[in-house]
């Protein structure tokens, strides 16, 4: 199975998201992240390198491809970055993927869910308390930016 997940600000979530699937007994082959320009891209493959998953005691990268794919800007702003997405998106999703639309931007979530429909793929994402959600967010050490042991994950379609 391939997971794609979409990155915003949060570097954490990607992992928090592969773990928990991990957990669940899904074997993740390839994992791509589709991040806006400005991302927290290089901290997120460093979780994905060196933080590991609570149910296997190894970091997600060290038994699952990781790809990156980094998109021209920071947020949607225009009909052509809508466009650009979803082709991007249209090129890599199948019924054997798993959209994860935690991270990334909120217009993103929801072309990408759309996308995902017209393709079969399935659509999850993770939640976790706020509080828990702030502590991540000011977290200075790598591994305390991911949380899987405290998320929960949703399936959408």
């Amino acid at each position: 199975m391939k997971l794609v997940s979409l990155l915003g600000t949060s570097p954490g979530t990607p992992h928090t998201t592969i773990c928990i699937l991990k957990q669940l007994g899904h074997s993740v082959r390839k994992h791509i992240i589709v991040a806006t320009k400005g991302a927290a891209l290089n901290e997120a493959i460093a979780i994905l390198t060196k933080c590991p998953c609570p149910a296997t005691g190894k970091p997600p990268a060290s038994t699952t491809a990781i790809e990156t794919i980094t998109l021209p800007y920071n947020d949607i702003e225009s009909q052509e970055h809508l466009q650009q997405l979803r082709q991007t998106l249209a090129k890599i999703l199948d019924t054997d993927t798993i959209l994860d639309i935690t991270g990334g931007r909120k217009i993103m979530a929801v072309a990408a869910s759309l996308e995902a429909l017209n393709h079969g793929a399935t659509i999850i994402t993770t939640t976790i308390p706020d509080q828990l959600y702030q502590e991540i967010k000011q977290a200075k050490q790598l591994c305390n930016k991911t949380a899987p042991e405290k998320a929960k994950l949703l399936k959408l379609a």
